[in-house]
């Protein structure tokens, strides 16, 4: 009797002991599902968080260098990030700052060229159309004989002011 009672006793510890191991098997598989929910939760908005950090800067400096290339200097990358991306976009805005500033200058590089040809064309040619047509007169005789010397330097004269005239003429093209 006293066999069966501590038979019946370990039995029924035995169950008890399967029973809470069973519970505690069922709390613990639930316990790892919901840290595993919670974890991968966690690394979704970890991962959306840092993909927006590094995205949306470089998206920024993307459409300042998207104006840079139209031709606009205007305009800035403003980033508070202290990492490369920040120094990207410091750079980005030195580089915007000297481009423009380069620009300018070379509008008016191109309008000083621009006014230096339309003189040059006019103060070179005049004269030297001038010179051309006086000696193209004296060669024709058209104010009287010349005696050979002299006839021979007009002659000369014209030669080398139609030469001119076709050297400063292709410079003056070869600048446009």
């Amino acid at each position: 009797r006293l066999t069966n009672e501590l038979v019946d006793r370990a039995e029924s510890e035995m169950v008890t002991t399967i029973d809470d191991n069973h519970n505690d098997y069922l709390g613990s598989r639930w316990l790892v599902v919901g840290l595993s929910l919670g974890s991968i939760s966690l690394a979704l908005v970890l991962g959306y968080a840092i993909a927006l950090s590094i995205s949306d800067p470089l998206k920024r400096i993307d459409a300042q260098m998207e104006l840079v290339a139209a031709g606009d200097f205007s305009g800035h990358v403003a980033i508070s990030n202290r990492d490369e991306l920040g120094a990207l976009a410091l750079n980005v805005n030195r580089t915007n700052g000297e481009l423009g500033r380069m620009y300018r200058e070379l509008e008016a590089a191109s309008r000083h060229k621009s006014e230096f040809l339309a003189n040059m064309s006019h103060e070179l040619r005049t004269p030297l159309n001038a010179v051309i047509g006086f000696s193209e007169v004296l060669a024709e005789h058209m104010f009287g004989e010349l005696n050979e010397k002299q006839d021979e330097y007009v002659r000369d004269i014209l030669t080398s002011g139609q030469h001119l005239l076709a050297l400063i003429n292709d410079i003056l093209d070869l600048s446009k």
